[in-house]
């Protein structure tokens, strides 16, 4: 009953402020919201270029290095993509400008945040446009707190150029001045709002599907007569139709063959489209991505997401329980975060906001038209934001519940007018009782702080999960500035481990010289696995190839290495080996002192290949250049580049490395035992000492090993250890240390 008066009485002083001095409290309400918008949008700033942001971000810099013009590069894209894939974002492309205008990545996410708060301000002036009060436009803002989340999969704020939010302005901007237009009767307005629906249509190629969104707006504005309607909407609805048989054309052209063929191409399978629209729009709903994220769903009917997988950036894995660090309870996230300044102050300004705006809009009455029209809006710009996707066969694959794509984005927008014409709905069914009036507002601004909480602090661990990709590629920019390109020698060709998403345009541009032409290290090694098969003209030769490999170690410090692939070794292994010398990179600075001696390179050597193979090895200092070392290390036998690990040295403190027991302790000669999935033999190994970087090794020769936890190790035995009779020995091994041996039998 406390609660209820205090609220009743913090309306009537607000009532009597906005009585008062109704613009500065229309002003004041306004800022708010945005401003607690922006301050909830702020860990975004936080974040390297993420997604297509990567490979998009330096390609002005790297067309300018190898002589060609940027603009001539986007045409190319654009000829290109309407050729393989049957797409055609021409204005998409452009965004490659904004790249090049704020080459500092703060200044770009701020862009992005900007490009953010504008598309909101002309969803909150649209709402004003069909007839409601500002208290609702104000309040639109800061009630979007509780709808926008961030993911690591296909996030539009944290990766793609800002891309759905430029969508969304143009969109929202032409509903704006076509509302405008029927307003005032000017013609030129009518033009400039076909002009904006196009050009979104020319930037993304959904945005065809969202032209059914200007009739509620002719309707609550200047809704005469169905006849007026379709007169006014009819070049809107000639231009969409134009683009979606453009688009169809070039689908149909786009070539039956090659790693692209059927990506975008639509599968118009009922079953395939109702699930792929469901999948689409429950990423929507507010706290959906905090559920997907707290369970291990079912990945059938695709492939399951990095937040659901073993990727090194993701969270849960599929079947598993949540991995440490990410979602282990949703309320030790939230209290997490509301330790943290950041998580307070988006916290006070979301209540600040409706505290501005829902006493006004309790009294404020909202036509039927209007409140119709708003849901009409927003449910068509769920639906149709989500339509392109639901039908394309590469999105009913990659997208889940509750981990949307992109368009995702347009949605929020839709389900937050949905919500705010319930809301106007509510109030004015209240109309005439103050204490249900007021007991509604209440429910809504607790509704409203409990969601806009929880999101801000899943939003807040998205973003440091991406802590590691931003140190690692800030690295790489010093490291190849230093050198470390050129420390492996000419190639002619460069191979990419794609743990850390590089792009050839960045590589050039860090290192100072235009690279050789670039493949992706999973690429390459299924060039080897062809030839192993068949003998074909295109299997690889001796051509000279260097790989790039950069990731963290276990302190979380980035390091970068290259090494020159050995090419007949390759062929024989079936993967991607390096040759005798490997050179990496590791930050260091006067304070910490000469890191190379501290550290150890392991990786996974083919004994087969070089019978001499010898354990982990320490890195000897070659070179320092701006605070960047470089290491060496030198082994006698190819080793694995996707193996390659960098660590400091195991320190007596962590105590000895000691086998306790094998599971199983015999085997039978020729039977698999521990059978995996794929059919190999597993052999368990429970130890003291276990860390992330042990291995298991079988009479010398390395196994594929994972860490489970630090008393039990695991590893793959493949059959040719089993294929005859005898005594195999079993160790461990990590960072130079080796631990004691343990007899496995082979039993006839």
């Amino acid at each position: 009953m406390l609660e209820r008066r205090s609220w009743v009485s913090t309306r009537q002083r607000i009532g009597a402020l906005a009585s008062s001095h109704p613009r500065v409290t229309r002003t004041a309400a306004a800022l708010l919201g945005f401003l607690a918008l922006a301050a909830f949008l702020w860990p975004v700033t936080q974040t390297w270029y993420l997604g297509d942001d990567v490979y998009v971000a330096f390609y002005a810099d790297a067309a300018t290095q190898r002589g060609d013009s940027l603009i001539s590069y986007i045409f190319h894209e654009i000829g290109s993509g309407a050729d393989e894939l049957g797409r055609f974002s021409p204005l998409g492309l452009a965004t490659v400008y904004a790249y090049w205008l704020t080459p500092s990545i703060f200044a770009f996410k701020i862009g992005v945040i900007v490009a953010t708060l504008v598309s909101v301000a002309l969803a909150a002036e649209l709402l004003r446009q069909l007839g409601f009060g500002w208290p609702y436009a104000a309040l639109f803002p800061g009630a979007l707190c509780a709808f926008i989340q961030l993911r690591y999969w296909h996030d539009p704020l944290l990766a793609y150029g800002a891309g759905m939010q430029i969508v969304a302005s143009l969109t929202l901007g032409s509903l704006v001045v076509f509302a405008q237009a029927l307003r005032r009767g000017r013609w030129w307005l009518h033009a400039v709002a076909i002009g904006l629906f196009i050009a979104g249509c020319l930037y993304w190629e959904g945005t065809a599907v969202l032209m059914p969104l200007v009739i509620p707006v002719a309707w609550a504005v200047d809704g005469r007569s169905v006849g007026a309607i379709v007169r006014r909407t009819a070049p809107f609805a000639v231009a969409s139709a134009a683009f979606v048989l453009v688009i169809l054309v070039l689908r149909a052209g786009a070539p039956a063959q090659g790693a692209t063929v059927n990506l975008y191409q639509p599968n118009f399978t009922p079953r395939a489209i109702a699930s792929g629209l469901a999948k689409q729009i429950s990423g929507s709903v507010p706290l959906s991505y905090l559920v997907a994220v707290s369970r291990a769903p079912d990945f059938s009917d695709g492939l399951p997401p990095p937040e659901n997988s073993t990727f090194p950036y993701g969270a849960a894995s599929a079947g598993q329980a949540v991995l440490p660090g990410f979602v282990t309870s949703e309320r030790a996230l939230i209290l997490d975060s509301l330790r943290h300044p950041h998580a307070l102050i988006v916290l006070a300004l979301v209540l600040l906001a409706l505290a501005f705006t829902l006493p006004p809009a309790s009294r404020t009455t909202v036509s039927t038209r209007a409140i119709l029209a708003a849901a009409a809006l927003g449910m068509w710009l769920i639906v149709g934001a989500a339509l392109p996707l639901a039908i394309s066969t590469r999105w009913q694959r990659e997208t889940f519940w509750g981990v949307s794509y992109i368009s995702v984005y347009l949605e929020y927008l839709g389900l937050a007018m949905v919500a705010v014409a319930l809301l106007a709905f509510a109030y004015r069914a209240l109309t005439g009782h103050p204490r249900a009036s007021a007991a509604a507002s209440v429910g809504v601004a607790t509704v409203i702080v409990a969601c806009a909480t929880a999101t801000n602090a899943l939003n807040e661990r998205v973003v440091r999960g991406f802590d590691g990709v931003k140190a690692v590629m800030s690295f790489n920019n010093h490291a190849l500035g230093a050198g470390l390109l050129r420390s492996a020698g000419a190639s002619n060709e460069l191979l990419l481990d794609q743990t850390v998403p590089l792009s050839p345009g960045f590589l050039s541009v860090a290192g100072g010289t235009p690279v050789p032409p670039t493949s992706a290290l999973a690429d390459f090694e299924a060039r080897f696995a062809s030839c192993r098969t068949s003998e074909t003209t295109g299997c690889p030769g001796s051509v000279s190839r260097v790989a790039y490999v950069s990731r963290l170690d276990l302190q979380s410090m980035p390091w970068a290495a290259v090494c020159r692939v050995d090419n007949s070794a390759s062929h024989l292994a079936g993967t991607t080996m390096c040759g005798s010398r490997i050179v990496v990179a590791v930050g260091e600075d006067r304070a910490s002192g000469e890191r190379c001696g501290q550290l150890v390179l392991d990786a996974e050597q083919r004994r087969d290949l070089h019978p001499s193979s010898q354990p982990p090895v320490f890195l000897r200092r070659i070179s320092a250049s701006d605070d960047v070392a470089f290491c060496e290390a030198r082994f006698q036998a190819p080793v694995l580049v996707q193996s390659i690990a960098v660590s400091d040295r195991r320190e007596p403190a962590e105590g000895q490395l000691r086998i306790v027991a094998t599971n199983p302790t015999a085997a039978r000669v020729g039977v698999p035992f521990n059978v995996q999935p794929d059919g190999q033999s597993a052999i368990g190994v429970t130890a003291v000492g276990i860390t992330p970087t042990t291995r298991v090794v079988m009479n010398g020769v390395d196994l594929p090993s994972r860490y489970v936890d630090s008393h039990l190790i695991t590893a793959l035995v493949a059959g040719t250890f089993i294929a005859q009779p005898g005594r195999l020995e079993v160790r461990l091994r990590d960072r130079g240390v080796t631990s004691d041996a343990q007899s496995f039998e082979v039993n006839p």
